[in-house]
């Protein structure tokens, strides 16, 4: 693992994967990685699609593992519907039918130092967009697999080899071993930290395409509340744990409902710089919407975040959708992946901004907002399309090392302070402008001091530390 004094790192960014098989390589990042997460839908470009797919993958230097969901909206009478969990692969994508198969599938070819190799070794001539989220200067790291236990209780959770701060679990809601493709699709993503400022430990949400003749339950957790959660397909509860602890060598989880399938769910599990999260509404009202103002943290310039349609803690029946994606505050990254579905239709988004959630039958947007930026401390979020009804997503704000990538114009050269949103980023000198070139010094961890080229100049307002 690297050393924890080069400092915590992560970053955004997308590609559009290679659409033979072959090796691909992606560059330009500012370090090595150690984690990099993926997203990935059937859309070669931003827009809906009439399917509901998506694929979520992981990948370490020393393992890798993606989960695939696939629905197709009745054709013929038949809607399709079916998953898979695949931990030879890092990325892939799965087509519902009457055959299912694998469009595309990536693996690990190695780490760079500034990036990543992968080698396709499925593709269908497809050059989808991809998302990742690179996270470097973790402490531990272990990407591993757990299963429900078969009765309710506490189950710990040993072999980790360290006391995360941090676990992701995703799931394609089946009891079988990997890799396979199971009828019914299922999809499961929730996360527990420790977070010391908010106290919150885990949520969750999850979706299953709905049996013939029932609705989809998709349920979340609330914060402080449950990072695995998953359905049956007939509007019930299947699997459903809490936090627990975090323990020397792993961690433990209260099973409160368990459904004897022995469900599979992957754990990553990490140490990792700071962080903060927890559950946040939506308004109900446009404009904007500053979130996490109260946290003592400074330097919030990367972040990771899941979306969601339903309400707080609840168990729904009928339409069921799920949003999850990416957004980077430093190179004003933001990135996110949507997809819902009913008895008869299904539904697909990828999209600009940050969130954004459709109406399954028609498309019609119901949800949309874009960070439009950020203090030392919080994000920001401009809604332009909001419901009428209060909903809930969940984030996750990391705090990192990599020097912040600002979008403001040359006009803001002026010595003095330099803010960004409602927050001061630093300080610019009085020898401020020269061809576009500002001297930013602190304080916001971060950034330090350097030379900032701002949007238009041709570097996209990157901060080149001094």
């Amino acid at each position: 693992m690297a050393d924890p004094a080069k400092g915590f790192k992560i970053t955004a960014g997308r590609f559009s994967a290679r659409s033979s098989v072959g090796l691909q390589t992606v560059s330009g990042l500012e370090f090595e990685p150690e984690l990099v997460l993926f997203l990935i839908n059937s859309l070669t470009a931003p827009g809906l699609g009439t399917n509901a797919d998506l694929g979520v993958g992981a990948m370490s230097a020393a393992d890798q593992v993606y989960h695939a969901v696939s629905h197709t909206p009745k054709i013929g009478g038949t809607a399709y519907r079916h998953s898979r969990h695949d931990d030879t692969k890092a990325i892939g994508l799965i087509q519902s039918g009457a055959s299912p198969s694998v469009l595309c599938a990536a693996e690990l070819d190695s780490m760079l130092s500034d990036g990543f190799r992968l080698d396709w070794t499925t593709a269908d001539g497809q050059a989808r967009l991809i998302d990742f989220l690179a996270f470097s200067g973790l402490q531990n790291l272990k990407i591993t697999q757990i299963q429900a236990p078969t009765s309710t209780g506490s189950q710990a959770y040993t072999g980790i080899g360290f006391q995360p701060t941090g676990v992701l679990f995703l799931s394609s809601l089946k009891g079988s071993d990997p890799p396979f493709t199971s009828a019914g699709a299922g999809f499961m993503y929730g996360h527990m930290f420790d977070f010391p400022a908010s106290g919150a430990r885990g949520v969750s949400v999850s979706t299953l395409a709905p049996k013939e003749g029932y609705g989809s339950p998709n349920q979340v957790g609330e914060a402080g509340g449950y990072p695995i959660v998953s359905p049956d397909g007939y509007g019930n509860l299947a699997d459903r744990a809490s936090y627990s602890s975090f323990d020397a060598d792993g961690f433990t989880l209260n099973w409160s409902d368990v459904d004897g399938n022995e469900t599979r769910y992957t754990a990553i599990c990490f140490q990792s710089g700071p962080h903060i999260g927890g559950v946040v509404p939506t308004p109900t009202v446009t404009g904007e919407v500053e979130n996490f103002a109260d946290r003592p943290y400074r330097g919030l310039v990367h972040a990771f975040l899941n979306v969601y349609r339903w309400t707080e803690g609840a168990v729904h029946s009928g339409e069921s959708s799920i949003g999850i994606g990416f957004f980077d505050l430093g190179p004003q990254v933001q990135h996110m992946r949507w997809f819902g579905f009913d008895g008869d239709n299904a539904r697909q988004s990828l999209s600009n901004i940050a969130l954004e959630s459709h109406d399954v039958a028609t498309g019609a947007v119901n949800l949309a907002g874009e960070v439009v930026s950020a203090t030392n401390i919080s994000a920001i979020v401009d809604y332009t399309v909001v419901e009428s009804e209060e909903k809930f997503w969940q984030v996750t704000l990391f705090d990192s090392n990599l020097p912040i990538y600002a979008g403001i114009s040359a006009s803001s050269s002026v010595a003095g302070a330099l803010t960004r949103g409602r927050g001061l980023i630093g300080t610019i000198s009085a020898a401020a402008q020269v061809s576009g070139r500002l001297r930013i010094d602190g304080p916001t961890k971060g950034i330090g001091g350097g030379v900032f080229i701002p949007k238009g100049e041709g570097t996209g307002g990157k901060v080149i530390k001094g």
